[in-house]
């Protein structure tokens, strides 16, 4: 692992000043090397190797030898989870102490280059024969070594120790310290796709042409006043939201002409529900007293709760005043149809659905709705075909399969009965 790589792990800026402190107080020296022995961190207060270790590593062989012992001394450390006292190829005593990274080993920390007993002559032949290939003046080499600091067993144990304990330490709060940072990563990374994704979609927007964002806004005003005239008080909550909300991003930094087009919006809202059953004479009232009202607003969001309670008053005409009993009846009905309306319902099914005679339920609605059970069931599919004629993909006969009519041919006829036209030349204005 290479120091980008450990750098990832662990701070080793903080590991340097470990190593200087280390230093200081003992006068070894450690250093970090990566997985493949080469080191990538020495500490500042002794930034070079031991006079002995200088004339080893002063040719290439005996650097690349030195390098190979750091590598299978911390390989062995890492498979026994320990420190790992050994002797390096030239004679001197090292320890390796494992830095392990979710089990896996990706470098050491190399501290030693001493002696572990005062020297005798067969060691000074020893020396001199070990190091016979690197053709090093002997004469240096032994000068050299009996300048080498003489530590006991237990001082080394005790300094191995203290360094993997360390260690252990370190890399703990580093993997939590890592975890942290990748989740932060993955985190911003999925902002960032999100606000890239929304970059994208403005620019689409902006790139679509003035007359087809029109379309669109008509669109959904077209889709809440069927909503309204269908008393769906979900359906148009949820598309007055998304009116309001294209509202704001076009005139948000203009509340005046924001509560314009929010009063023209509410005249449609007005209209749709006259046409949906609403007596004119309370919903003209509504609107005058209203309107007095919006006169007085100056912030977006009181514009905002303004229409959504007009748009509530309206929704509540609609349906007229029922008791309590019959409200809830109602409510369920056109629950049970918003639900099957696609299926080849009837009456008696809808009846069954609120436990009631097909007789009582059509009396009970058409007092109530101000239409029968059967003609609101036509209305509201016709208001859904509107819909699926403005999509070219849908065909007459798709259509009328998904909103469980008989066949095409009969949804053509009810749908010219209700809005005067057959479906394909409703179609035709929008394709």
């Amino acid at each position: 692992m290479g120091m980008s790589a450990l750098n990832e792990v662990l701070s080793l800026d903080i590991m340097r000043n470990i190593l200087n402190g280390f230093f200081e107080c003992t006068g070894l020296r450690g250093i970090i090397v990566g997985a493949d022995g080469y080191p990538i961190v020495v500490p500042d207060s002794s930034p070079e190797d031991c006079e002995y270790c200088q004339l080893i590593q002063r040719y290439a062989n005996g650097r690349e030898k030195c390098y190979g012992s750091y590598k299978r001394a911390g390989e062995q450390a890492s498979q026994f989870g320990e420190p790992y006292i050994f002797r390096c190829h030239a004679g001197l005593i090292e320890w390796a102490v494992p830095l392990l990274m979710d089990g896996y080993h990706v470098g050491s920390i190399i501290c030693g280059q001493v002696l572990m007993w005062e020297p005798e002559e067969f060691f000074w032949i020893e020396i001199a024969e070990m190091n016979r290939r690197l053709k090093v003046d002997t004469d240096y080499i032994i000068e050299a070594a009996k300048k080498l600091k003489v530590v006991s067993c237990k001082k080394v144990e005790a300094a191995a120790n203290l360094l993997f304990n360390v260690a252990n330490h370190i890399m703990a709060t580093s993997m939590l310290t890592l975890e942290q940072r990748r989740k932060i990563k993955e985190q911003q990374a999925l902002l960032n796709e999100e606000i890239n994704k929304r970059k994208m979609l403005e620019k689409l927007l902006r790139d679509l042409d003035e007359q087809r964002s029109a379309q669109n806004y008509l669109d959904k005003e077209k889709e809440l006043c069927s909503c309204v005239r269908l008393a769906d008080d979900e359906g148009s909550h949820k598309i007055l939201q998304d009116i309001l909300a294209d509202l704001i991003e076009k005139y948000g930094s203009d509340p005046e002409m924001f509560k314009i087009r929010v009063y023209e919006l509410q005249v449609m809202i007005s209209r749709a529900a006259v046409e949906g059953g609403a007596k004119l004479e309370f919903v003209s009232r509504q609107s005058y007293q209203q309107l007095q009202k919006l006169n007085s607003l100056s912030a977006i969001d009181e514009i905002c709760l303004w229409i959504v309670e007009n748009l509530e008053y309206f929704l509540k005409q609609v349906k007229g005043t029922p008791s309590i009993k019959n409200k809830i009846i109602i409510e369920n009905v056109l629950r049970f149809i918003k639900n099957n309306y696609k299926k080849p319902i009837g009456l008696e099914e809808i009846a069954q659905s609120v436990y009631l005679s097909p007789y009582y339920l059509s009396h009970l609605f058409k007092n109530e709705m101000g239409c029968t059970v059967m003609e609101y069931l036509t209305k509201y599919r016709v208001e859904k075909a509107k819909k699926m004629l403005q999509d070219s993909n849908n065909s007459i006969e798709k259509i009328s399969q998904n909103l469980g009519f008989h066949d095409a041919s009969h949804f053509a006829k009810v749908f010219k009965k209700v809005e005067g036209v057959t479906p394909s030349i409703f179609k035709k204005k929008y394709v």
